[in-house]
C-alpha cells in the first residue's frame, strides 16, 4: 500500500495537470490501471515476437507476461486500490 500512496498522488496530479479530472473518475481508476497493465502486455507480446532479442529477454518477457495473465484472470489488482477513494484522497 506504500506504493499505492505514492504512486495514485502522483498520477493524479499528472493528468490533472493535462487534462480537467472531477473526483467522480476516481471510480474508474481500477479499470485505467487495468488497461494500463494490459497495454504493458500488447508491448511485451510485441517485444517477444521480436527475434532479434536476446534469449535471456525473452525469458523475462515470457515469464512476466505469465504474471499479467494470472493477475488479470484472478482480478488481482497491479496496484492495490483503497475501497474508499475519496477518503484516501483526502488523507493523501
Amino acid at each position: 500500500m506504500d506504493f499505492a500512496n505514492r504512486f495514485i498522488p502522483s498520477l493524479w496530479k499528472g493528468c490533472s495537470s493535462v487534462f480537467q479530472l472531477d473526483r467522480k473518475w476516481f471510480v474508474y481508476l481500477p479499470e485505467f490501471l487495468k488497461w494500463c497493465e494490459f497495454d504493458i502486455f500488447i508491448t511485451l507480446l510485441e517485444s517477444f515476437i521480436d527475434k532479434t532479442a536476446s534469449e535471456q529477454f525473452l525469458q523475462r518477457v515470457e515469464e512476466t507476461m505469465i504474471e499479467l495473465r494470472e493477475r488479470d484472470e484472478s482480478d488481482k489488482q497491479i496496484i492495490p486500490i483503497p475501497n474508499d477513494l475519496e477518503d484516501w484522497f483526502q488523507r493523501y
